[in-house]
């Protein structure tokens, strides 16, 4: 079951997902037209996220760290989620690899919920506080789906119950990651921040 719907819930997430940001640059070009460096914005972009957005997320070490072990976990956990169980590739060290990942981001939501619990008045409210157990259901999903693919645990083990279970899981970390980054919700901010450091002037 979960061979079937897991594929068809990543690529229609990630069909909407680019939907929705053609959309928005659609909005964004309603504007006052400006002169950019497509090519370079994009090649400078990594460098001004890992280093001088991490310069002024540091000042907060707490959040710094727990910043750099949830995006960093969700963005491989993506990517080799797409792979691993979007286009079938069940090769054990990519089994392993998105284990690694969806742990480490595990890790890091656990600390961004905790953080949530009792959050200071500089933080935004309202959607934010759901973000937490989002995150929490796409990495824990995902990480109980890859462990036969990781060789760890036999194929189809949990039975139906825990197949749709994880299912509900996936919809939910993959509409709210995913979708969330161009159509709106708390996830906006990835989005909209990560093209900010490429080309804003």
């Amino acid at each position: 079951m979960l061979t079937i719907i897991l594929p068809i819930l990543l690529f229609a997430a990630l069909a909407l997902a680019i939907l929705g940001a053609v959309r928005r640059m659609a909005m964004w070009r309603r504007g006052r037209a400006s002169k950019v460096d497509l090519l370079g914005g994009l090649l400078a972009m990594p460098r001004r996220y890992m280093v001088d957005l991490h310069h002024v997320v540091a000042r907060d070490k707490y959040m710094a760290n727990t910043h750099v072990a949830t995006a960093g976990g969700f963005v491989l956990a993506a990517v080799l989620a797409i792979v691993v169980h979007g286009f079938g590739v069940h090769n054990q060290i990519f089994g392993y690899a998105l284990l690694f990942a969806t742990a480490l981001m595990f890790i890091g939501a656990l600390f961004v919920f905790k953080r949530r619990l009792n959050p200071p008045s500089r933080l935004s409210k309202g959607p934010w506080m759901r973000l937490p157990k989002s995150l929490l259901a796409f990495s824990a999903s995902f990480f109980i789906l890859t462990l036969p693919v990781a060789g760890v645990l036999p194929e189809g083990f949990g039975g139906w119950f825990l197949a749709a279970l994880l299912a509900v899981g996936v919809a939910w970390g993959v509409c709210e990651l995913f979708l969330g980054m161009t159509w709106g919700g708390p996830m906006k901010h990835a989005f909209a921040g990560a093209l900010h450091l490429a080309w804003h002037r």
